[in-house]
């Protein structure tokens, strides 16, 4: 399995190859998007501007261009909105188009409308990821999908791990998988709030779900994914034949996302070298979670 990381900012592309991460996603808004469209249309799923969430220029691609030219570690750019405004679907492919030139040709996807677009437009050999933000429900959704390309499923944030093992056996995409920080009570299908400056997420709102641990069991704010952890499910997801780890670290702190690369690489090892998932959770603990871990898991269960 591979590492995609969350790119929020051009200067911590190296850092993060360095680190060990297979591929970085990034989110991209140039001011002519933003000059037409402004915050109420958003162009991927943070909105944000203020803080190190978006690449904006295409200035910056030129440069991140010749750094993937040198690291080798490859970039994907998001356009993941769960919907566009039908207006704005002709801005879209020309932005796409331009990065597209630049030597980016791998985007995340989110709307069945750009999805079409994408399909009539000129753009060619290019790779389409279906968003998390889709919410991929079932194998009737992924058949009507087969005519668009894709080449990348990514499964939404409440997936569970037998049904991975499921979608996966009925077509042939690569799988990506959540495995580190926000977790979300909600599925971005379904989502219609927005992550933006001006307000806040909906996300955001203090709740209490039905599954969480025991209340003693108090969640640690200090420890890798302390916002939604994956890693002790990492042995049935290899099983589940998933082939992408998702780090979630668009506008978090560099030092934090460099840390989570390296536990999750660390991890992998662990689990190369282990012959049980027993053996694998007990020794990844160990090194990673010595006095404990946050308890905020992704994958409570197979279901």
């Amino acid at each position: 399995m591979k590492i995609t990381t969350g790119l929020g900012t051009l200067d911590d592309y190296i850092d993060f190859t360095e680190a060990g991460t297979d591929e970085v996603f990034a989110g991209f808004v140039p001011q002519e998007w933003s000059e037409k469209a402004g915050i109420m249309r958003p162009l991927n799923r943070r909105e944000v501007q203020y803080y190190n969430v978006q690449l904006g220029s295409y200035s910056e691609l030129q440069i991140l261009s010749k750094m993937v030219d040198r690291y080798k570690v490859p970039v994907t750019l998001t356009f993941n909105s769960p919907y566009y405004d039908p207006d704005f679907y002709e801005l879209i492919i020309s932005i796409m188009e331009q990065c597209a030139e630049l030597g980016f040709k791998k985007f995340i996807v989110g709307d069945t409308g750009l999805l079409v677009h994408i399909r009539k437009s000129s753009l060619k050999n290019i790779e389409v990821h279906l968003s998390g933000e889709f919410g991929e429900i079932n194998e009737e959704t992924l058949e009507a999908l087969k005519g668009f390309s894709i080449s990348r499923l990514i499964y939404h944030r409440h997936t569970g791990i037998d049904a991975m093992k499921k979608l996966k056996g009925m077509h042939g995409f690569e799988t990506e998988a959540f495995v580190l920080n926000e977790r979300c009570q909600f599925c971005g299908g379904y989502c219609s709030t927005f992550h933006c400056d001006e307000l806040a997420p909906a996300c955001r709102i203090r709740y209490k779900a039905a599954n969480m641990k025991e209340e003693s069991e108090e969640n640690k704010i200090d420890v890798v994914g302390s916002t939604g952890c994956g890693l002790c499910a990492l042995y049935k997801l290899k099983e589940a034949g998933v082939d992408y780890l998702k780090i979630v670290s668009r506008g978090g702190y560099s030092e934090d996302t460099i840390r989570d690369i390296r536990a999750l690489r660390t991890a992998l090892r662990i689990l190369d070298k282990s012959g049980s998932e027993d053996e694998f959770i007990y020794r990844m603990k160990l090194k990673l979670f010595k006095d404990g871990c946050s308890n905020n898991c992704y994958y409570l269960s197979q279901d």
